[in-house]
């Protein structure tokens, strides 16, 4: 049994129809990261005007019926020579009549043997480089993109190359592949997506530098042709009200429901703003395809309180401003103790409007990531103080070594004297160098061993990890560097006599370990969520659940970590039990063409399979009589189909027998045969486009393809807001620290427009490296600069000789700095 999943939810909260808290309804043992989850309608007041679909924000205008498009697409990294490799071999181990074996998995397993039962690791010697980077991508997709990122090789990870090149073909259009004819206009936007896209001050505009190269990259441009900076300030204000016009009409527009996430966020000067994201199902008038978008739909800065009440009047005033209010779906926030407050307070303003049925419990999703936070902070909590992360600070006393039972070392705290040691190896440049050096020096003599191996061990190059207070997966990171490096810390420590006393013992080095087991549980299931760009809700419910099974047997099977456990435990059950409170996980699931009622008829009791089809089929019979009423989709109906003529020509002449169809077909079926031929078909591949399955058969399912359209753009978390505040952060900068809210909002909505292709919303839900780490040059490559410095004077000959025939002159050595400068500046994470 798990802990009690609800001790402070009232009875008040919870709504009136839904089921008790579940108790133990899953079986089996689940294994965490081993399954894949894997005529347009235009408003009143814009009706008699054609909308156009502009190139990019700054082009919105009301002209013709030309595609929207943001700016241009990135292009995408080509492979180099695949004959090097480079990717593999620094992962691999491989050679001529040797196996392939990964480095980083054989690092794992010799420190702790059996975490990768079940892995392969270890391949033939021809083996070629595609099975390896399918191993890559699976078990160490985090780290190859961080080393390629620092080493400037391109990704070559095969499911990520083709999720790159679809975003990179959806934004490429005949606008694009073609270079615009120069205008004063076109010279206009494009200034104005530069400034908005690129976070620049206005002002630079008026920087005579940046004037002067305009002037030289037109000839016949004159210094009165380029704006200043109030005639940027103002065109950006007119481009956002013109983009927000056909925003307005898209919505308008909507095959179904539009679903938001919401958060609040203050800028440096403490002002207040409400990011608001709209998703929704778009439908293709000619093609009648299906797409998912999204936009962001206001970044309204908030006046006084922040309660519930006053987040409601901000989000129904945005709401009305777009003329949404009757295509309201749901809401994806995170667990802030005012968001159930505004979501009771929203129902209330709809109650005598446009939605009287608003649900305030129903229509409120729980962020997963957020979640799944919560639950690991506390089990962190529970065993080291999170606060001491932020601290610079090396702790002094003396040596906690004396610790020889499990229990002893619990008490010292071994995440903080694990914290200590990264400290004091990354306290400085020289100590960072020594230690890269020494684990050099230790492979090249075989140094390191394993705790009772006498065979030596290779240690790959790597710097230690500092966690970060606000990321829970950081401290699981920041132990996996630590024990993966465990020999070289252990031998590096030792050799420095003021250094030994910080050296941990095995009870110690024990306890690291098992934290290490208890968080690799949710970073597994975080880590199968994260697979999309777009998580949809469908996996939340088998990604929770097995999230804490696996807990539970962790629990069952290792008493000493029950402690620990429980605490999560107790949390996690808090927050499942409040997924009773809205029907959309179980719609969600059922939705998936993969998933229907398999996970629910598999991992649930009896009790809750009835619930489940209960409130299915509820759901289907009301989409049912509001279909019979008005076909939502029946207006952008371009042609009927063939057979439609066929069928009338049959009629007409009563060959009954010559009809395509028996006219018992599936608009005449009831909802129960409508719900049994979807459970019962054969299911989809795990790797199916859910948005084309319903398209191809919406005829089969029409009342289900009714519901998908409302429950698709569900979003499994609240992180699409909270990149709005990434990048507005960017946008806040100490020299823009005065920006009116107007121009604010106006920046992040064009941002938003021009970057949405390009944006993927679980990148960052697995803490990245570069956020733990340094980038640390590479001690094998030249000084270029010196090199340079140092030849100013002599001929090129001479420089010729010194960097080899690659290097031909110092214009070659100032294009390789610039080069090395530039692979440095792309350290920083693109945000919106």
């Amino acid at each position: 049994m798990v802990p009690d999943p609800n001790p402070d939810i009232s009875d008040g909260e919870r709504r009136a129809d839904a089921p008790p808290v579940r108790r133990q309804p899953r079986r089996g043992r689940i294994a965490p990261g081993r399954t894949q989850h894997n005529t347009r309608v235009v408003s009143d007041d814009e009706a008699g005007e054609e909308i156009s679909r502009p190139h990019s924000p700054s082009q919105a205008s009301r002209v013709s019926n030309s595609r929207a498009t943001p700016t241009e697409a990135s292009a995408t990294n080509r492979p180099s020579n695949p004959r090097e490799a480079q990717d593999v071999n620094h992962f691999f181990k491989r050679g001529k009549n040797i196996q392939s074996v990964c480095k980083w998995c054989k690092a794992i397993e010799e420190t702790n043997p059996g975490a990768l039962e079940g892995v392969r690791w270890k391949y033939s010697e021809n083996t070629g480089t595609s099975p390896l980077r399918v191993h890559l991508e699976n078990h160490h997709a985090a780290e190859y993109i961080q080393i390629c990122h620092e080493k400037g090789w391109p990704m070559l990870l095969p499911k990520k190359r083709k999720e790159l090149e679809a975003q990179a073909a959806a934004m490429t259009d005949n606008h694009q592949s073609e270079r615009p004819t120069f205008s004063h206009q076109v010279f206009l936007e494009h200034l104005i997506n530069f400034i908005v896209a690129d976070d620049q001050s206005i002002s630079v505009i008026e920087c005579p530098e940046f004037r002067r190269l305009l002037l030289v990259l037109r000839v016949d441009l004159q210094e009165k042709d380029i704006p200043r900076r109030t005639k940027i300030r103002s065109s950006i204000i007119t481009a956002c009200n013109t983009w927000y016009t056909v925003l307005k009409s898209d919505l308008a527009a909507a095959a179904g429901q539009i679903s938001f996430t919401a958060d609040v966020w203050s800028d440096r000067s403490l002002r207040p703003y409400l990011a608001i994201t709209a998703h929704w199902l778009a439908r293709d008038v000619s093609t009648r395809s299906l797409q998912l978008q999204t936009a962001l739909l206001a970044f309204h800065r908030l006046q006084g309180s922040h309660d519930g009440k006053s987040l409601a009047n901000a989000a129904i005033f945005i709401l009305d401003r777009a003329k949404i209010v009757s295509k309201l779906g749901h809401f994806t926030l995170d667990n802030a103790s005012n968001n159930g407050t505004f979501m009771t307070e929203l129902a209330n303003l709809l109650h005598d409007r446009e939605a009287p049925d608003f649900d305030p419990l129903d229509r409120r999703i729980m962020c997963f990531p957020h979640v799944i936070n919560i639950c690991c902070q506390h089990v962190i909590e529970s065993l080291t103080n999170l606060s001491l992360a932020q601290s610079t600070n090396i702790p002094q006393g003396a040596s906690s070594s004396n610790a020889r039972t499990f229990e002893d070392a619990v008490k010292n705290d071994p995440v903080a004297l694990g914290r200590t040691i990264v400290r004091i190896i990354r306290s400085s440049g020289q100590r960072r160098d020594a230690f890269d050096e020494h684990i050099r020096d230790g492979n090249a003599k075989g140094w390191f061993r394993h705790e009772g191996s006498p065979t030596p061990v290779q240690l790959p190059l790597l710097q230690l990890l500092h966690d970060v207070r606000t990321r829970w997966d950081s401290v699981y990171f920041m132990i996996q560097r630590l024990r993966i490096l465990r020999p070289a810390i252990d031998h590096f420590l030792a050799l420095n006599a003021d250094l030994t006393r910080h050296k941990l013992n095995d009870a110690q080095w024990g306890v690291l370990r098992d934290f290490e087991i208890i968080l690799e549980v949710p970073h597994r299931v975080q880590q199968a969520m994260s697979s999309e760009s777009l998580p949809i809700l469908a996996g939340a419910i088998p990604a929770f659940e097995m999230f804490m099974t696996s807990w539970e047997l962790l629990r069952d099977k290792h008493p000493r970590l029950r402690k620990w456990v429980n605490v999560g435990l107790s949390w996690a059950a808090k927050y499942y039990s409040r997924m009773d409170r809205t029907r959309s996980y179980i719609v969600a699931m059922f939705l998936h063409p993969a998933i229907r009622m398999s996970w629910i008829r598999k991992h649930w009791d009896d009790m809750y399979i009835r619930d489940a089809e209960q409130k299915i089929k509820e759901i289907m019979t009301k989409y049912r009589n509001r279909s019979e009423v008005v076909d939502p989709l029946a207006a952008t109906t371009s042609n009927p189909a063939p057979t439609v003529a066929y069928a009338s020509l049959a009629d007409q002449y009563g060959l009954e027998n010559m009809r395509f169809q028996d006219t018992a077909c599936h608009g005449d079926q009831s909802v129960e045969q409508e719900y049994q031929g979807y459970i019962t078909a054969v299911h989809a591949p795990i790797t199916i486009n859910i948005l084309k399955f319903w398209e191809l058969n919406e005829a089969a399912f029409p009342t289900i393809f009714a519901m998908a359209l409302d429950y698709l753009p569900i979003q499994a978390s609240a992180v699409p807001a909270e990149r709005v505040f990434s990048s507005s952060a960017e946008t806040d900068t100490k020299k823009r620290n005065r920006i009116n809210p107007a121009l604010m909002e106006s920046l992040q909505i064009l941002k938003f427009g021009l970057k949405k292709s390009r944006l993927n919303f679980t990148e960052n839900w697995i803490t990245p490296i570069s956020a733990m780490s340094e980038r640390e040059p590479d001690p094998t490559t030249t000084d270029l600069l010196s090199l340079l410095l140092q030849n100013s004077n002599t001929a090129e000959t001479s420089l010729d000789m010194d960097l080899a025939p690659t290097l031909p002159s110092q214009a070659r050595v100032l294009d390789l700095i610039i080069k090395d400068i530039a692979a440095d500046d792309s350290d920083a994470e693109e945000t919106l």
